[in-house]
């Protein structure tokens, strides 16, 4: 958080009165410290959840992908099976029928296992897009503690800067300097100009 206002508290968080204890100044600034070091926390969470959803949409993108093309190879391995499987009941010959009910058999466990990872991929899809959700929700909650976290550290600087204005003497005199020196540059100096005085010629009566 980039406020001129915080270094100036924080150089007296160690102050202390005539007794020692901290002064009112001190204890202020050690909150907004204390509230610094939290936002900060905050803020690597946040840099995790925007890393950790990145990495789940990768994921949810190779399974759609997965899945589109399982189900464009879908009916083109059923066919399959069930040619097989056609063939190995119509054939004459015992031989040949028992290659062709081996391979009937092939395929058709081809078929279930194509199956049971199809349903898998979906299965995972739906639980990668649930994990994505909740690292989203996560996120946006992060993302108001530290807007909340914020709104104090910004309240106990103006709280500070009003009871102890002599404490932020140097920031506001230079913030006046600059403000004087902008308003001074605006200034153009205009001569005082004589109103032009029209002359009128009367035509003498002949």
């Amino acid at each position: 958080m980039e406020d001129p206002r915080i270094d100036e508290l924080l150089e007296h968080f160690d102050a202390v009165d005539e007794n020692g204890e901290p002064t009112s100044i001190a204890l202020i600034a050690r909150r907004v410290s204390s509230y610094l070091e939290v936002v900060e926390n905050l803020r690597e969470e946040l840099q995790d959840y925007h890393s950790s959803i990145s990495s789940l949409e990768q994921r949810a993108e190779n399974l759609t992908q997965s899945i589109n093309e399982r189900s464009t190879l879908r009916g083109d391995i059923t066919e399959m099976a069930q040619t097989a499987a056609m063939q190995a009941a119509f054939s004459t010959t015992t031989a040949r029928g028992a290659q062709l009910r081996k391979e009937a058999n092939e395929k058709r466990k081809n078929l279930t296992q194509f199956e049971e990872d199809f349903v898998k991929d979906q299965v995972r899809l739906k639980e990668v897009t649930r994990a994505i959700q909740g690292k989203q929700a996560r996120l946006m909650e992060t993302r108001d503690q530290i807007a909340r976290r914020l709104n104090i550290i910004d309240a106990l600087l103006q709280r500070a800067e009003i009871e102890w204005p002599s404490y932020f003497f140097e920031e506001n005199e230079r913030l006046k300097a600059k403000q004087s020196n902008s308003s001074t540059s605006h200034v153009r100096h205009v001569s005082k100009r004589r109103p032009h005085r029209r002359i009128i010629r009367r035509r003498r009566a002949s």
